[in-house]
């Protein structure tokens, strides 16, 4: 994994370091620590999922004991 920097100060380029960090380190550490996945990347998959015409996501919904479960893990 590599580390995420904004190439320039500017909003898009600081956003889309953003959305590579969670995308190579929130994918897995945020079930963990948080119990569920970013709520940005829950919005980003959601709406794509949508625009596919999915049924459901296909970043899967934990349940609350799953939640427990993971968080901390």
């Amino acid at each position: 994994m590599e580390f995420s920097q904004p190439k320039t100060g500017s909003k898009a380029d600081r956003d889309a370091a953003e959305r590579y960090a969670i995308w190579q380190y929130a994918w897995f550490a945020d079930p963990l620590y948080t119990g569920d996945y970013s709520p940005v990347m829950r919005e980003i998959v959601d709406a794509l999922s949508a625009a596919e015409g999915r049924p459901q996501s296909r970043l899967p919904h934990f349940t609350n004991e799953e939640k427990v479960i993971l968080r901390g893990t």
